[in-house]
């Protein structure tokens, strides 16, 4: 598991895990196998995206793939659901809403 902290204090904001789903999966499928990994574990936000950009990806960590779109559980101003690409540290909406197959990493929330 990795962790993202606060570059400021020092300060656990939340855990990353290891690797990627196996599968690609539809946003709703991966809110529901995010939590089915227990207490805390969720989709990363668009913030939560950029932290794990900045803190691991950006050093060659975390086993990401750049050339894949990944969800997270941000929104645009027009409400459109986003996904999230490494290569380019941005996120994007999704105009196929949230039917697409994307790849999933959860992170976990301390308690």
């Amino acid at each position: 598991m990795f962790k993202i902290i606060d570059l400021k204090t020092g300060e656990l904001l939340f855990n990353v895990a290891e690797n990627d789903f196996p599968t690609l999966m539809t946003l709703d499928a991966g809110i529901k196998a995010c939590q089915k990994l227990g207490d805390g574990w969720t989709l990363p936000s668009k913030e939560q995206m950029i932290a794990i950009h900045d803190q691991l990806y950006k050093l060659g960590q975390g086993n990401f793939d750049e050339k894949s779109k990944y969800w997270s559980v941000a929104k645009n101003e027009s409400g459109l659901v986003q996904y999230f690409t490494f290569e380019l540290g941005q996120h994007y909406a999704s105009f196929n809403g949230s039917r697409g197959k994307f790849k999933v990493r959860a992170i976990q929330m301390p308690n």
